[in-house]
């Protein structure tokens, strides 16, 4: 194989650079993109690799000189060209902490939500609580049991949601804006922030600590970035 590829090379090589005015010369071209597009080799896991780019570019080329599109082809590509460069032109490197950004670039946006939908279901779901106390005279009831088991579901989801919170930097002054507005809302509503997380980085100590804690961390760690 190595020596009929020696043979062909310099032949397919040359076919690839000339430029051609023929049906003649087209076939050659598409010849030597078969020739081109044979596997050249196989990964360790039997998947087969190629490397035919050029080829293909060359039978383009070819085509759309033999059919008349020379024009046509030939504006396209400069309009390519000019596109890619206005975008170029007009694109500004971003610092990692940007004054303004659409909520779905900062993660602090989900995490709010996600923790606003937890307490929204577990508060729907407590509204049931009076009306089973009136209706179940035992706690052994099969329909309070699966309530209380509910109950601790969806409690378990809305720490995990509170947790995640604590953890989530803001990369936007609009996500530390989300992020305090929405914990004062909480606390207005009178519902506490817990005050008993661990530090993952402090975790010899065992020293429970507030959410605010780790969400002023959190948010001197943006502002940082923004100085």
């Amino acid at each position: 194989m190595n020596a009929l590829h020696d043979e062909m090379e310099p032949l397919a090589e040359l076919i690839r650079d000339t430029d051609i005015e023929s049906l003649a010369g087209l076939r050659a071209k598409a010849l030597v993109t078969i020739w081109d597009s044979r596997p050249i080799g196989a990964d360790h896991d039997g998947s087969l690799t190629y490397d035919f780019e050029w080829s293909y570019r060359s039978l383009l080329a070819g085509a759309v000189a033999v059919t008349g599109l020379s024009d046509l082809f030939g504006s396209y590509v400069e309009r390519i060209k000019a596109d890619a460069t206005e975008k170029e032109e007009n694109t500004v490197a971003a610092p990692s902490v940007v004054a303004a950004a659409p909520d779905d670039t900062d993660p602090i946006f989900a995490a709010i939500d996600i923790h606003r939908r937890a307490v929204a279901a577990y508060d729907a779901y407590c509204v049931q609580q009076d009306k089973l106390e009136a209706e179940i005279s035992s706690d052994d009831d099969p329909r309070w049991i699966a309530f209380e088991q509910g109950l601790h579901r969806l409690r378990e989801v809305e720490i995990d949601a509170e947790c995640e919170l604590a953890g989530v930097v803001p990369t936007t002054i609009a996500g530390v804006l989300a992020i305090l507005k929405y914990a004062a809302e909480r606390e207005k509503k009178g519902i506490a922030w817990r005050d008993d997380l661990i530090d993952s980085d402090d975790e010899e100590s065992k020293r429970g600590q507030s959410w605010y804690y780790f969400v002023h961390r959190n948010i001197v760690q943006t502002l940082e970035g923004v100085a």
